[in-house]
């Protein structure tokens, strides 16, 4: 991906895993560094899965264009939630969103604390 496509893609992976809005201690994925996760991903995801998360980054980055707004990434946290439901009701588009919430989960859970939190330690 090039820079501006990682930008949105960061945009769109921080969508899909807010933080909690009830619970202070549960951080969102904007609260994680992955510059350690992106090598990682590239190295070892498989080339159907890259290709598809880039098209759903350019998808869900401009889709909401067509909603007459602006691009995902310069959506507050509501719009931006709103956008990407409006658009996972369009034909095939909802699986697409399902491949970049499980590519987002990777990212989350490749955090140490992250771990720890969850492995009780």
């Amino acid at each position: 991906m090039t820079g501006f496509e990682r930008r949105w893609c960061r945009a769109l992976l921080d969508a899909c895993l807010p933080p909690s809005r009830t619970d202070p201690r549960t951080q969102g994925l904007s609260a994680i560094d992955l510059s350690s996760f992106w090598p990682r991903f590239e190295a070892a995801a498989p080339l159907h899965l890259r290709l598809g998360l880039r098209l759903a980054t350019w998808l869900f980055g401009l889709g909401p264009l067509l909603q007459g707004r602006a691009p995902l990434s310069r959506l507050s946290p509501d719009l931006r939630d709103d956008s990407l439901r409006r658009m996972a009701r369009w034909p095939a588009v909802g699986p697409l969103l399902d491949l970049v919430k499980v590519v987002a989960c990777w990212a989350f859970f490749q955090d140490a604390d992250v771990q720890a939190r969850v492995r009780g330690s």
